[in-house]
């Protein structure tokens, strides 16, 4: 015996599954636009008026670089402080936006992608 489905059954698609599932969810683009507006705020905060020191930090962090820093320290010092701290500014604006954007877009598509569909929406509950 063969079952047979009624004649009122309608089939569904994935999107009106979720609508009738309920709960919440919010797209992935306002996720890693908040989590790099976030970035920027702390960074704004923590730098403040960016001296050389903070260049120093974030490029001396790397061993290869130890030299490229301390050259640019070095150079933004005998520039003075407001010029020196308008091209620190900069290149830390340059520095930090190549890789803010594509790390926060990494997070919001792997919380997309717990709920099993990688639909660019992230379910909240």
């Amino acid at each position: 015996m063969e079952m047979v489905l009624p004649k009122n059954y309608v089939e569904i698609d994935q999107e009106e599954m979720m609508y009738l599932e309920g709960g919440f969810s919010i797209p992935t683009w306002s996720v890693a636009g908040t989590i790099t507006a976030a970035t920027y705020a702390f960074l704004a905060a923590a730098g403040g008026a960016v001296a050389t020191g903070g260049l120093k930090v974030v490029l001396g962090s790397m061993s290869l670089r130890n030299a490229l820093a301390a050259g640019i320290v070095k150079a933004v010092g005998a520039s003075g402080i407001k010029v020196g701290n308008a091209l620190v500014s900069s290149w830390l604006r340059t520095i930090v936006s190549g890789g803010v954007g594509g790390v926060a877009n990494r997070i919001a598509n792997h919380l997309d992608g717990r709920d099993g569909n990688l639909n660019g929406w992230i379910r909240v509950f």
